[in-house]
This record gives C-alpha cells, sequence and structure tokens, in this order.
C-alpha cells in the first residue's frame, strides 16, 4: 500500500500523522508526507522554515506512533533535505534496518492541484489529510473547502481526520452491488486502529432486497468473521440514507463507498459528500 499524508502547520495536520502512523504500521504502506508552500516564501532555495519544522514535528511523531522494534520504517533521523527541482524538496528516513520507505517532500504550488498530482504521480492507495473541526475554522490557507475537494477529487480512498477522540463505532455504508476488497479491508483497518464496533448498513430500494443482495451482504460478512472481526448488518431505504449518514456521523467514524459503478454515487453527490465532510467534527472515509 501507498499512503500520502498532505501537512501544514496547523494542529490538525499533527493528529492526521498520528493517525496515519498508526493504519501505515498495520498495513506496511509506503508513506510520503507532503507540505505545500507557496510560491516565493522560502528562503534561501531552501523549504520554508515554519513548514519544515512542523513536517519535522510530524515525522517524529509518526516513528513513535508506528512504534519502535517492529517499525517498518527503522529507527533513523532524516537526512537533512535536498532539491530536485522545481520547487520541490525531499528527504528520508536513513535507516539500514527500514523495510518499508518513510519520504517528506515540500513542493510549491496549489494545495490541491500538488496532492492530487503527488497522488497520481506515487500511484497513491490512500491519502490521509487533517481537517479543522468545521468549515469556518482556519485552515489549509488559500485552499477553500480543500479537504472535501480532496475527498471528491483524489483517485484513491481518502481519510478526512477531524478531533483526535475516541470511535466506539465504525459504519461502513457499503454499495450492495459492488463491493471491492480494498474498501473491505479498510474498513477493517479502522476497525482495527480504534478496537470498534463495526455496522455495515446496506441499501434497501422500494422494490426491497433481492437475491444478490442478500448474496453479497452474506460474503461481506464471511469476509469480516475471517478476520475475526464481528459485523453487525443494518439496512436503511435509499431515500433516507443521506440523514442517517449525517446522524451517524455525528458519533461514529463513517465510510461511504464511492467506487465509479457504486449506486450511492447517485444518492452522494459531490455536493453532499462536502456537506457531510464539512458539518461533523468526526472524521469521515471516502472509499474508491
Amino acid at each position: 500500500m501507498k499512503m500520502l499524508v498532505p501537512v501544514d502547520t496547523n494542529p490538525y495536520s499533527a493528529v492526521a500523522a498520528r493517525k496515519a502512523a498508526k493504519l501505515a504500521i498495520n498495513t506496511w504502506a509506503d508513506v510520503t508526507i507532503l507540505g505545500i508552500q507557496t510560491a516565493g516564501s522560502a528562503a534561501n532555495n531552501m523549504p520554508d522554515a515554519a513548514l519544515s519544522s512542523a513536517m519535522s514535528a510530524y515525522c517524529k511523531a509518526f516513528l513513535s506512533n508506528a512504534g519502535e522494534m517492529e517499525s517498518p520504517y527503522g529507527d533513523g533521523e532524516p537526512a537533512p533535505w535536498r532539491a530536485t527541482g522545481n520547487g520541490v524538496w525531499e528527504t528520508s528516513i536513513a535507516s539500514e534496518t527500514a523495510k518499508k520507505s518513510l519520504r517528506l517532500m515540500v513542493k510549491k504550488g496549489s494545495t490541491l492541484d500538488m496532492i492530487l498530482e503527488q497522488a497520481a504521480q506515487d500511484g497513491s492507495d490512500f491519502i490521509v489529510i487533517g481537517s479543522p473541526a468545521k468549515v469556518a475554522d482556519p485552515g489549509w490557507t488559500g485552499e477553500l473547502d480543500l479537504t472535501a475537494k480532496v475527498a471528491n477529487k483524489a483517485p484513491c480512498s481518502v481519510l478526512v481526520v477531524k478531533e483526535e477522540k475516541s470511535v466506539n463505532t465504525v459504519m461502513g455504508i457499503l454499495d450492495q452491488d459492488h463491493v471491492s476488497q480494498e474498501s473491505l479491508e479498510l474498513i477493517n483497518q479502522m476497525v482495527t486502529v480504534h478496537q470498534a464496533e463495526l455496522k455495515i448498513v446496506g441499501l434497501a430500494t422500494a422494490k426491497g432486497l433481492d437475491e444478490r443482495v442478500e448474496m453479497k451482504m452474506g460474503e461481506v460478512l464471511d469476509y469480516y468473521a475471517s478476520k475475526g472481526v464481528k459485523a453487525w448488518i443494518t439496512m436503511v431505504k435509499e431515500n433516507e440514507m443521506e440523514d442517517f449518514a449525517a446522524r451517524a456521523a455525528e458519533t461514529s467514524l463513517v465510510g461511504i463507498w464511492l467506487g465509479k459503478k457504486s449506486f450511492l454515487a447517485k444518492i452522494f453527490s459531490k455536493d453532499r459528500v462536502s456537506q457531510l465532510i464539512n458539518a461533523t467534527n468526526s472524521s469521515v472515509l471516502v472509499l474508491k
């Protein structure tokens, strides 16, 4: 797995780095921590001092939360920043014991554009990004509604991390006909990291459930049973799903599967996904 963690100098990025570390250690992901700075904000052809300092702190927090003896990222320190051209600086953890990579990168440009560009270049499977608790709070300077835009436009799944708080329930709202293996595993990782209860929510159309739906939900239960995870299944009518998700997001970590063939994508437009992300203090997982 390849994980991208965009950060800035605000406290929510520290929360995201810690959450990313816990997920990364479970999946042995190759990780890129990406900072964005505006053109002209660097001095002496080096990354912005405040941003690079914050990223160094995030890296230390990441390594601390990823563990020590069993960490695949080794026990080294970041090497000095090196310019790689076109307003890009990179560094990485120098460790002979590392089995997976932990890279720090700073790029100049539009925050949204640079995040999407880096995700495409890395072939990222997962983005973990911090967000202000409410959309009106200051954060991600110059990019209004950034985290919702990333969730909507990224080519991979995105976890929008809000406040650092206890999660007792992971609510996986999954498409009944097209449930990808990757989405199931990401939900499983959320359950493992939070040691939470899992509830799988399916759509009930006006015609009720058909045999294919029952078979699919049975496969989902079997998958989680094989992982030692007890899952509960709930059916919600399609015309009630949007309100159900909004209520659930107040107390649970909500995962919404929005693959290209997903029927849920017809219910949750990009605007509605943005509203859900912005309206709740809880983290939201958009699965693709």
